[in-house]
């Protein structure tokens, strides 16, 4: 069989009417030789019954790099793309990407995200603690978003070869399987992150910032990495259930924590952590700054604002938690070589 060209990887976290949409709507954008790919819990109970779709059922207490990661090991096309069952993608939205990446060395390309007509506050919250930033067409962040974004392959497949040739420890194939990437951890089951994961980036999860950071960190200094496509649009969709999204937001700030801070000096933990309260309200002025440089009405955002300040406030608490447990590896990996 031939390689194929495009693999659209959906992270599949629902069995909603909704989720059923979102991929009756990917699907609509592939070619004959692309195909979408379903990891999530829901994979296999979403009642859509379409050729190409390719479904992998999962343990739901993974997150979403995580499930990116599942349908990643398991396709050889030459591009892949990452999103959610919570977005819808607009007319065009593949070939606008694809034909974005054609035109450019870039590594990537992404697009824009932009809000349903009629979320739910929660759902509002959501976005705008998670895509506020991707909703302001004119200036789109240099980076793409792992819910709308398009990879070379060969790309990725560059970055794990100059990893593996770097010494990095624990790699056991250039695209590990679920068994064979398995994490080290304390006694008690505190999570630690080596560095070698940190620079692989989807050995254990498409952790979209650590691979970008990777990406830049293997590039030359003059290479265009990024191209940001704004007339490649997916809608959020949202039905979000708050605790478990809360849940999932400590984790995903806890990882965050940890690999942000891992060369800081103990000062400046400590300084993350004073400062820490501040961050929920941080958020929500850079959020509502770009809701106004989208042009939307701030009086349909307001409610929103007490689901905002949990969700935040939870992000908070894990990315604190993951400076803590970075800086406590630190001082075990110091007492060990007394």
């Amino acid at each position: 069989m031939s390689q194929r060209r495009v693999a659209v990887i959906l992270a599949a976290l629902e069995s909603t009417p909704l989720a059923e949409q979102s991929v009756r709507a990917f699907f609509a954008q592939l070619e004959n030789d692309d195909e979408l790919i379903l990891a999530g819990p829901s994979a296999r109970h979403l009642a859509v019954e379409l050729p190409s779709i390719r479904r992998f059922e999962t343990d739901d207490s993974l997150l979403v790099p995580e499930l990116w990661r599942e349908g990643l090991v398991k396709t050889d096309a030459k591009i892949v793309g990452f999103s959610t069952t919570q977005m819808v993608p607009c007319a065009g939205w593949l070939e606008t990407l694809v034909e974005a990446l054609a035109g450019s060395t870039a590594v990537g390309v992404g697009g824009c995200i932009l809000p349903a007509a009629h979320l739910r506050w929660l759902d509002r919250a959501v976005y705008l603690q998670r895509f506020a930033s991707y909703g302001v067409r004119e200036k789109l962040p240099t980076r793409p978003s792992g819910e709308n974004c398009l990879y070379r392959r060969s790309g990725l497949m560059l970055l794990q070869k100059q990893v593996l040739k770097s010494g990095a420890t624990g790699c056991a194939s250039a695209l590990p399987s679920s068994t064979a990437s398995k994490s080290t951890g304390t006694a008690s089951g505190t999570r630690v992150f080596r560095d070698d994961e940190r620079r692989l980036g989807f050995e254990n999860g498409f952790w979209e910032v650590e691979v970008q950071e990777a990406i830049e960190s293997q590039a030359g200094e003059n290479r265009i990495l990024w191209q940001s496509v704004p007339d490649a649009i997916v809608r959020f969709q949202g039905r979000t259930r708050l605790f478990s999204f809360l849940h999932q937001r400590v984790q995903h700030a806890a990882r965050f924590g940890a690999n942000r801070s891992r060369r800081w000096r103990p000062l400046w933990r400590m300084a993350a952590l004073v400062f820490a309260p501040l961050i929920p309200g941080v958020l929500l002025i850079r959020a509502f700054r770009h809701l106004s440089a989208a042009r939307e009405r701030m009086t349909r955002w307001l409610p929103a604002v007490p689901h905002f300040l949990a969700i935040a406030a939870a992000w908070t608490l894990g990315e604190a938690s993951g400076i803590l447990r970075r800086a406590d590896v630190g001082k075990r990996m110091i007492e060990s070589n007394v």
